[in-house]
């Protein structure tokens, strides 16, 4: 054509030239240039073809013309999110693109043996989630073996005794103090009576929560730290439903624990 400000573009096999310099990636839209194409224009925009191709009313996604204005409507998924609700004809495929993954990480987040198989309402996790910290009893109590004048105590794990005996000064360094108490009341004590086991407390629990029921970080809550409705119940009502989540998820207790200390999540 003369006019070249109406030159026909594909996207196949274009090059976007110069695009980087030109392009304000927080624009409301956006002149197309010579060179463009659509899939360079929503890269640079940090959106996707289908995004500009509905926004704009464009039929035919393969073709663009030089000189016109197209609306940015900006990114097709905040990389920030941390799970994603699958929606009517994503796919795994589609979801890893928008969300600056891939279909091997998010199957492999998300525990999917088949990346072809997910489900409209399944939320999935995008990125890795950040370490709850754990709320961690200080007070150590040591009954000492007899009387001196200056003790040095350095130990792994000290659990709680009751004191007999009074030292003049005692110094006492310690790694890792015990959380767990054997009193009736404690969390602890609720979640063994509840059906939970040690294995499961001291594997997923406490590497997850400290054994806090009420810690969350704004999207996972409770012993287990999951988005499930029973983790901000009741110490018993939280016991049965990790029980049932991992007996159901991974098909017991013991695979659960497995797949959690090797992913750091489950």
């Amino acid at each position: 054509m003369k006019n070249a400000n109406k030159m026909i573009l594909t996207i196949a096999g274009m090059a976007a030239v110069g695009l980087a310099t030109q392009v304000n990636a927080h624009a409301d839209s956006y002149q197309i240039k010579s060179g463009d194409t659509l899939s360079s224009i929503a890269q640079a925009h940090n959106t996707t073809v289908a995004a500009l191709a509905n926004l704009n009313a464009i039929d035919a996604a393969n073709v663009i013309v030089a000189g016109t204005n197209i609306q940015i409507d900006g990114p097709a998924s905040s990389t920030s999110a941390s799970v994603y609700t699958v929606q009517a004809g994503d796919t795994l495929s589609k979801i890893a693109s928008a969300n600056n993954t891939d279909v091997s990480s998010l199957a492999s987040l998300n525990n999917i043996s088949d990346s072809n198989l997910i489900y409209v309402g399944e939320e999935l996790k995008l990125h890795a989630t950040t370490t709850v910290t754990p709320t961690v009893a200080s007070s150590v109590a040591i009954t000492p073996a007899s009387t001196n004048t200056t003790t040095n105590v350095n130990t792994t794990s000290v659990a709680p005794v009751a004191t007999t005996q009074t030292n003049t000064n005692t110094n006492v360094a310690t790694t890792t103090t015990a959380t767990t108490s054997a009193t009736s009341g404690s969390t602890y004590a609720q979640f063994m009576a509840a059906g939970g086991t040690q294995a499961l407390w001291d594997s997923i629990v406490m590497p997850e929560s400290g054994g806090n029921p009420s810690a969350t970080n704004g999207q996972y809550h409770g012993l287990g730290q999951t988005n499930q409705s029973w983790g901000s119940g009741s110490v018993a009502n939280q016991t049965s439903g990790l029980v049932n989540y991992a007996v159901s998820r991974y098909g017991s207790i013991d695979n659960a624990i497995s797949f959690r200390q090797a992913n750091g999540w489950w």
